[in-house]
């Protein structure tokens, strides 16, 4: 009698029935892993800006103005650090110095109390500041909050969505 090696139909379809519960179980979950890793990062970046700014503020000995790239409270499109040269509260005039642009925001909003963060020479900043950073499909502790005493240290939390 010839015996062939292999699966016949039946283990075939129970090892893709169970191939098939894992997956279900599996992809919520891996979901969450991906939101929660993009929010680090996009927190990271922020937080990362902050020190450069001051860092700038301090090895220069004058303010560095971080600010949204679109005007207002809304952060999500980018920021820019840049160096006000004549002090009129922004950063896009000819003789302003752009220090660095970062990237917008996928898949979350980033919201500040203030329309700018001003780091001065001594390191620290000219008035205290929330960034608050929202997943979109908010659910879970899907917030992170930036809070920046006046001290210029940031200080992040996370925050469960409303």
């Amino acid at each position: 009698m010839n015996r062939h090696a292999g699966f016949n139909i039946l283990e075939l379809m129970v090892a893709l029935a169970v191939m098939g519960v894992i997956t279900v179980l599996a992809v919520p979950a891996f979901g969450e892993l991906v939101k929660n890793n993009r929010l680090a990062t996009q927190a990271n970046d922020m937080i990362n800006s902050l020190h450069y700014a001051r860092s700038e503020a301090v090895n220069r000995g004058s303010n560095i103005r971080i600010e949204p790239l679109t005007a207002g409270t809304t952060w999500t499109t980018g920021w820019r650090v840049c160096i006000d040269v004549n002090v009129d509260n922004d950063c896009v005039d000819v003789t302003d110095i752009i220090l660095r642009n970062f990237d917008r925001i996928e898949g979350a909003s980033l919201i500040s109390s203030q329309n700018s963060i001003t780091y001065r020479p001594a390191g620290d900043i000219t008035a205290a500041t929330t960034l608050t950073l929202t997943a979109t499909e908010c659910t879970g502790e899907h917030i992170r909050t930036i809070s920046l005493l006046a001290s210029g240290h940031p200080n992040l939390t996370r925050n469960a969505c409303p």
